[in-house]
């Protein structure tokens, strides 16, 4: 009898450890299943460095004329208001241009907005740009004050290193490639030498010389596309267009007794360049999240 009982005690101890080993598994099971929220694969820093081409507008515009001047003093003089212009020379509209190469380095940081493909970015770089001078060159001729004259115009224009900062807005394609529009600023060192050379009867005279260098910083816009190689290095192919600022110029040079007859005259000289510019870079960027 006591048997009996002590069996069925044994029988009853061993299906509850039976049931609670169950419940364990199943909670365990049950546990397994809760994995943590994915970290977005976007978001986090980035620095990278790379290169491209370029090609630069100048639209260039340079006028010169010879002019009747009255002396006012011994280093002063006014341009006659009512001379005729004895002597023109323009070089107008010419859409200069040049390719070129450059090496960019940038920083930046994105943000993958969760559960969403939609990514928000902040980026600056710097690009070391190559040589991309470009010129023009026009002559003419007169005799209307009596000694052959001839007037030489030379314009030149080129574009130096310049920094971007700006943002993009992008959609993330099979999570690991995103395509993405952009735009920002860009600050750039604009050049402008405009020459012209007044001869007579085959001596040089003389002439004026424009040498400005300024700021032509303006708007910039652009996409691109970018792909994530491993879990820290991405690849992007970017191509930007520039909308920049323009340079002006004006000088007036006097010449006095030019001819037997003791002629004064003077040299103005007038220009502007519009610039612009297109880009194609890849950048090979490391990226980064602190907080994964």
């Amino acid at each position: 009898m006591n048997s009996g009982k002590g069996n069925t005690m044994r029988k009853f101890l061993l299906a509850s450890a039976s049931i609670a080993s169950l419940g364990l598994v199943v909670s365990m099971a049950q546990a397994a299943d809760v994995v943590p929220e994915p970290v977005s694969t976007w978001t986090g820093f980035h620095i990278g460095v790379g290169g491209g081409a370029g090609y630069n507008f100048y639209d260039a515009e340079s006028e010169a004329s010879i002019v009747n001047a009255i002396q006012t003093g011994e280093d002063d003089f006014i341009v006659d208001p009512e001379s005729p212009i004895f002597l023109g020379n323009s070089i107008k509209g010419d859409d200069l241009g040049a390719w070129y190469g450059f090496g960019t380095v940038e920083v930046g940081f994105d943000y993958q907005f969760r559960d969403s493909p939609i990514v928000v970015g902040l980026l600056a770089n710097y690009d070391f740009n190559g040589n991309a001078e470009a010129d023009a060159e026009s002559s003419t001729f007169s005799q209307i004050l009596g000694p052959t004259l001839s007037l030489d115009n030379r314009i030149q224009a080129d574009l130096g290193d310049s920094w971007f900062l700006g943002g993009r807005l992008g959609f993330v394609v099979n999570d690991d490639t995103l395509i993405y529009a952009l735009g920002g600023y860009t600050w750039i060192k604009g050049k402008v030498e405009a020459d012209h050379e007044l001869n007579i009867d085959g001596f040089e005279l003389g002439g004026t010389h424009v040498d400005e260098k300024e700021s032509v910083d303006g708007a910039t816009v652009g996409g691109g596309i970018e792909h994530m190689i491993t879990e820290s290095l991405s690849l992007k192919v970017e191509y930007r267009h520039d909308f920049l600022d323009d340079i002006e110029f004006s000088k007036t040079t006097f010449f006095e007794d030019i001819d037997d007859a003791g002629d004064d005259i003077a040299l103005v000289q007038d220009g502007k360049v519009d610039f612009s510019r297109d880009t194609v870079r890849a950048v090979l960027s490391w990226r980064w999240n602190p907080g994964m």
